[in-house]
């Protein structure tokens, strides 16, 4: 069930009477019929997940941001390829600091390259 539809129940669920019970009833049980399931695996999560819009995989990143901070991206560790990319770019501009082109050249190429 996308978070739009979880809003308009909560929202339909603080209004009082016996109309208000008929209509969570009506969308509970169109949501169960859909084939919601409040009980979802991982499994099943991650092949939802290419199926949500932007601002919705931008709530998933912030509840996961606010469960485990920023600590789950990655273990925060270099792996050795990494490292030794990083070497040889610091070997290569210490032999040459002035060797590389400037922003305005850099920027250009990157921009070109994502250009069709």
């Amino acid at each position: 069930m996308r978070p739009a539809r979880i809003r308009r129940l909560k929202k339909s669920a603080g209004r009082t009477g016996h109309d208000r019970d008929l209509e969570l009833e009506k969308r509970v049980s169109r949501a169960l019929a859909e084939g919601y399931n409040p009980h979802m695996s991982k499994t099943e999560i991650l092949a939802e997940l290419p199926k949500l819009k932007a601002e919705e995989l931008a709530e998933v990143q912030a509840k996961l941001d606010e469960l485990f901070g920023e600590v789950w991206l990655d273990d925060g560790e270099l792996t050795d390829a990494d490292k030794a990319t990083l070497d040889a770019a610091l070997a290569e501009y210490r032999k040459d600091p002035d060797g590389g082109g400037s922003w305005e050249d850099v920027k250009g190429r990157i921009v070109a390259k994502l250009r069709p």
